[in-house]
């Protein structure tokens, strides 16, 4: 009977009626029996009733649906009433939605890319292993598992259910397509186990298929499979064919939850160990899965008792050397470089929707004093508590629903641009998407919020009790006051907190542009850059061929016209956080220091020149110093390690020592790993061995034509060359400098949107407030003019009460800001 009273309300209507009247004519049946006329009998039929209004309303009760039509009712009559008040009800719904959207769209890229739990069984089991040197310089962490103390872990613990090995294979070239590029993993067998995955189509690999002659096996992605295969079930057992005439035989493909790691992954090859690598050697990722009812504190004193008697019983002075392990949950966005940002990012959303908040309860405060006198009369006429609050709840339900809808809408268009910004920042990170937790988050919050501001005003105002008084002036007069103090109150909250975020943005910009002022040390307009990458798996080219082509690739770019010089470096120098070139070094004549360490780079002749760094003593390297061992040192090495500065001449020697070399020069501080690095450890360059073949190497090109013209001849030329080269992350120095300096660009841009945003709704908030007491004091107003007050004057008392709030807000953001 319920459901059918709600949507079929006029057939049960109809049947109430026609049962009231059966009933009505069976008592005036009985009372004409009685002896009544048919008037007088259907008379005292009624006033035995006592009316049908009232059966009615109790059948009504009856059926469990008062509520529910008592709710509709209300949203319908909410609706006609904010009609009236567009300008209100539009304040209202940009306010929360420019709130929600806001939030939603930061939390969704800290939760897609920090937060977000892994997609496998029990993932709270899993611990990723890292090796760090004891003395490291920066700090900063690194995996550098080896194929060694995988066996070791697997061979002699008890405590672990399983453990894998990854590492990212180098970028491939298909064969049906030189422009094409993919990237993968190499595994060891045990990886998906380890996962707690199934293949999406055919098997994973087999413990015998991984060996350092491992037959050429591959297990495809499902996005690979999917984008580049149509999802063709009969590709396994087919064979992908590289440039170096590799062929490899695809095995299974595996789902998409796989991919959380890098979004870039497309195939899975096995692991590949040599026993030239050390026990930490191999640059590997080592994960393990701890068993459920052993502790993560009790497998670490384990495993670092192991790594105590491997230090004893090393085979190599490199694997004696001391390492700290740490033993950590393996997380999504573990170590992320936007965790921090993303944190602040949302600390600042926060409190936008804080103030956000505070400005619609101000409105609401407003619009409820004017509705005073309404809902006075709606209480003497007999309206409970219960339902005024209800009517008040339901116009804010209106508003807020329109407002979640738009802010989602936001959100998801402002996360488009968000993907784009977070693929230059982080290529591996998947795309963020609206998270279904994040979804029921933001309704679930929403839905509080709307309850919460829609019952404050009402409950504010029910306290004072001008609610409960119908007479006239005394109930108008207290609740204009009551409600100016507290929307005055408001303000200056909104005020304060917007002062506050205005001046926590306005200390990144400053930051920021302190940032940009920093001079480089080299040219970074005239010079441009790329990478070449030969790869280890299916590579192009032999190892034996890749010094030749090196070769033959800086002599090619010389007869570009416009180019000026032309240098390579084995590293690539653009990366914030470079830990592969980092080592301790000797001065002869100086005692040792475990903790002396500079960043090492391997380089070509004229690298000085092609990149325009300033010599300040001594020479740049030469042809005739491929065959000898020299360096040239930077400012920062000369002025920490030689009293009078002066390096040139003297002896020193990277590692342990010897051989010896001579230091040939001084150059200018070069902020290779950034504009933010300048404080960091010392440059010290050294010449690029012609005669060893290396796997990759950064090209420089300094060019007196346009850069982009520079690029495209550059491109045109390694065609020539060998249309096989694998060119990639080619750019101007100024480019890649831009793009290190993304995520505090896009932190400052954003933080400060917030501010801005912020200070707006403050803005808004003291014009309601200004805007609801002129009108409150019309007829004051009105008779300090007839009595001869100017407009200006007036003027002048109203704006003093605005600048008062506000400057009592600055005040308190100011305040708040220095703590």
């Amino acid at each position: 009977m319920a459901l059918r009273s709600l949507f079929k309300k006029d057939v049960v209507e109809a049947e109430l009626d026609k049962e009231m009247r059966f009933h009505l004519e069976m008592q005036t049946q009985h009372n004409i029996e009685k002896g009544m006329d048919p008037t007088t009998a259907k008379r005292e039929a009624l006033k035995s009733f006592g009316g049908f209004d009232k059966f009615k309303e109790e059948s009504r009760e009856a059926w469990g649906v008062r509520v529910v039509t008592d709710l509709i009712r209300d949203i319908r009559y909410s609706f006609h009433s904010l009609r009236k008040s567009k300008g209100f009800s539009l304040a209202v719904i940009i306010t929360l939605a420019l709130c929600i959207g806001a939030n939603t769209t930061v939390l969704s890229a800290l939760y897609g890319l920090v937060l977000k739990p892994l997609p496998f069984e029990n993932p709270d089991r899993l611990v990723q292993v890292f090796n760090v040197g004891r003395n490291n310089p920066l700090g900063s962490r690194s995996s550098g598992s080896g194929w060694r103390q995988y066996l070791d872990y697997q061979e002699r613990t008890d405590l672990l259910e399983g453990l894998a090995l990854r590492k990212p294979v180098y970028k491939i070239t298909l064969s049906d397509s030189s422009a094409f590029k993919i990237s993968g993993q190499a595994i060891s067998a045990d990886f998906f186990d380890l996962l707690r995955v199934q293949p999406l189509l055919g098997r994973f690999f087999l413990p015998e298929e991984v060996n350092p002659q491992a037959q050429s096996l591959i297990i495809l992605t499902q996005t690979y499979w999917e984008s580049e295969y149509g999802s063709d079930p009969s590709i396994i057992g087919k064979q992908i064919h590289f440039h170096n005439g590799a062929a490899f035989t695809v095995v299974g493909v595996a789902p998409r939850s796989v991919e959380v790691f890098d979004s870039q992954a497309r195939f899975f090859v096995p692991y590949q160990y040599h026993p030239r690598y050390g026990r930490y050697g191999d640059g590997a990722d080592l994960w393990l899965r701890l068993k459920a009812d052993v502790s993560r504190e009790v497998v670490e004193e384990q495993l670092r008792a192991m790594e105590t008697y491997s230090y004893e019983h090393a085979a190599s002075p490199e694997e004696r050397a001391h390492y700290e392990h740490a033993f950590e949950r393996l997380e999504l966005g573990l170590a992320h470089p936007l965790a921090d940002s993303l944190s602040l990012l949302e600390g600042g959303a926060i409190i936008v929707l804080f103030v956000g908040c505070l400005n619609i309860i101000n409105l609401l405060l407003n619009r409820a004093g004017r509705k005073c006198h309404e809902l006075s009369i709606r209480n003497a006429l007999g309206g409970s508590k219960l339902a005024l609050r209800r009517l008040m709840v339901a116009e804010m339900s209106l508003l807020g629903s329109v407002a979640l809808a738009v802010g989602l809408i936001l959100a998801w268009g402002s996360l488009s641009a968000v993907n784009e910004y977070v693929a230059i920042l982080d290529p591996l990170a998947n795309p963020i998407n609206l998270d279904t937790t994040i979804l029921i988050s933001t309704v679930g919050v929403t839905i509080g919020l709307v309850c919460l501001m829609g019952f404050i005003p009402f409950e504010l105002l029910w306290k004072t009790g001008v609610i409960q008084r119908v007479d006239s002036s005394q109930r108008v007069a207290s609740s204009g006051t009551f409600t100016r103090k507290l929307g005055s109150a408001l303000v200056v909250g909104q005020v304060a907190f917007a002062f506050a975020l205005l001046i926590g943005a306005g200390l990144l910009l400053r930051s920021f542009y302190q940032v940009l002022a920093v001079d480089p040390g080299f040219e970074t307009t005239r010079v441009v850059k790329a990478r070449i990458q030969f790869g280890v798996l299916g590579g192009i080219y032999k190892r034996s061929e890749t010094a030749a082509l090196k070769d033959r690739i800086v002599e090619g770019l010389k007869e570009i016209p416009g180019v000026e010089g032309v240098s390579v470096s084995q590293y690539e120098s653009f990366m914030p956080r470079i830990t592969e070139n980092i080592g301790r070094f000797e001065i002869r004549g100086l005692s040792g220091d475990d903790s002396r360490y500079v960043i090492r780079n391997m380089v070509s002749p004229d690298f000085l020149s092609t990149m325009g760094m300033r010599l300040l003593d001594g020479r740049d390297f030469n042809q005739g110093d491929t065959t000898r061992s020299v360096f040239v040192v930077d400012e920062v090495f000369a002025k920490r390690f030689f009293e009078d500065g002066v390096a040139v001449g003297s002896e020193m020697a990277l590692g342990s020592g010897p051989p010896w070399g001579r230091i040939i020069g001084v150059a200018t501080r070069a902020n290779l790993q950034g504009l933010e690095q300048r404080d960091g450890l010392p440059v010290v360059y050294y010449v690029l061995d012609s005669k060893k073949n290396p796997w990759g190497f950064t090209i420089f090109v300094r060019t007196s034509h346009p850069p982009e013209l520079t690029m495209r001849d550059m491109r045109v030329k390694l065609q020539e060359i060998d249309g096989r080269i694998p060119l990639s992350k080619i750019s101007t120095l100024q480019q890649a400098l831009d793009n290190m300096l993304l995520d505090r660009k896009g932190l400052t841009l954003l933080f400060g949107s917030f501010a801005g945003l912020a200070l707006f709704l403050s803005v808004i908030g003291i014009y309601a407030v200004l805007a609801y007491d002129v009108s409150r004091r019309r007829r004051e107003i009105g008779v300090r003019s007839a009595i001869g007050a100017s407009r200006s004057s007036v003027l002048k008392m109203i704006l003093r009460q605005g600048l008062g709030k506000a400057g009592l807000g600055l005040g308190l953001g100011l305040l708040a800001s220095l703590y």
